[in-house]
């Protein structure tokens, strides 16, 4: 708890102009980003059968405090929910990679300055995509089957200040639509 607070006391002069926006807002000292990467760690929106999909979101602190969020630092309700798309325009839940997120009791989540605070898991586990510490087992066991995917979230963050109110941000929203031929 100390520490959240000394890191709090630093992140008040940080004003009311910290969120997580978009990577392609790079004003803000919170950017986020949310990646779908292939078996060769590249980005990608088309995957092969049997082919493993590796899920990466990232949250990177662009100034010179470090900055203490609330833990869960995102709304875990549809993190990384994966929706098969049908042809009648509907969306049928497959499930999630993980069997849950954030297992131990933090009070904040802390991301230095200059650095990323990232969440990877594969969509199967696998000894070559290792997860991030954050994630408590995997849930998924078989690849996708061939169709068209979607996977969206919508989050806030809140951060944490050692001698004012907690701030919330905008919340921001990441899909990610793809298939799997």
């Amino acid at each position: 708890m100390k520490r959240v607070l000394l890191y709090g006391a630093t992140l008040a002069l940080l004003g009311s102009n910290t969120g997580c926006e978009k990577s392609d807002a790079p004003s803000s000292p919170l950017t986020c980003s949310f990646q779908l990467l292939n078996e060769q760690g590249q980005e990608a929106t088309v995957f092969s059968q049997g082919q493993n999909i590796v899920f990466r979101f990232q949250i990177t602190n662009s100034t010179d405090q470090d900055i203490a969020l609330a833990n869960p630092p995102i709304n875990t309700q549809e993190f990384l929910e994966v929706k098969q798309l049908t042809a009648s325009g509907g969306k049928q839940s497959v499930g999630k990679p993980y069997a849950w997120v954030f297992c131990t009791f933090q009070g904040a989540v802390l991301i230095p300055a200059h650095q990323t605070l990232t969440l990877s898991i594969p969509w199967v586990e696998a000894p070559a995509f290792p997860m991030s510490a954050y994630f408590c087992g995997h849930a998924a066991t078989t690849y996708l089957a061939k169709g068209q995917y979607r996977t969206s979230f919508t989050t806030p963050l809140t951060i944490l200040h050692a001698d004012q109110p907690e701030e919330v941000t905008k919340p921001q929203t990441f899909t990610k639509e793809f298939t799997v031929r």
